[in-house]
């Protein structure tokens, strides 16, 4: 969230705040899912996991090159 609140003071699009923040919520809702089934869902947790992380580069890199081009 502090990532996307970044993005958005830098001057980030509004589509793609939306598409990083539903890629953020879409990943930690299929891990959460993943963990409470019984048993544990492998695929929907590493599916979680993956999109949360891709969330969390591709955020970081936008920010680096917004602060770098800037």
């Amino acid at each position: 969230l502090i990532l996307l609140a970044l993005l958005e003071i830098s001057g980030a699009s509004a589509l793609m705040l939306h598409a990083l923040g539903a890629g953020l919520l879409g990943g930690r809702v299929a891990h959460g899912i993943g963990i409470a089934e019984q048993p544990e869902n492998l695929k929907l947790r590493q599916i979680g996991m993956a999109l949360t992380l891709g969330v969390l580069g591709a955020g970081s890199a936008l920010l680096l090159l917004r602060v770098v081009i800037a």
